[in-house]
C-alpha cells in the first residue's frame, strides 16, 4: 500500500466530510469527525490491511496520519 492509498483509506474509513483529503500532517484530533468510533475504525483498518493491533498507547502517541504510519511501520508503505 502506498502512503497516498493509506491516506485515502483513512479518509474513507473515518467518513471525513470536513476536508476534501487528508495529508500526512493533518492533526487528527482537530477533525470534527474524529471520535471514539474513529479510533475503532483505525484499529480495524490497521488490522485488516497490515495485521497490526493498535493500542491506546499508540493513539496517545499519534497526532497525525504520518505518526500512524510510523507506528504501523514506514517500511510497509511503498
Amino acid at each position: 500500500m502506498t502512503r497516498q492509498e493509506f491516506l485515502s483509506h483513512l479518509h474513507k474509513s473515518l467518513e471525513i466530510e470536513s476536508i476534501p483529503a487528508l495529508s500526512e500532517d493533518t492533526r487528527l484530533r482537530d477533525l470534527e469527525e474524529f471520535d471514539s468510533f474513529s479510533i475503532l475504525s483505525l484499529i480495524a483498518l490497521a488490522d485488516e490491511h497490515f495485521g497490526i493491533k493498535l493500542t491506546s498507547d499508540d493513539f496517545a502517541a499519534a497526532q497525525t496520519p504520518a505518526d500512524l504510519m510510523r507506528i504501523i511501520g514506514d517500511n510497509r508503505f511503498s
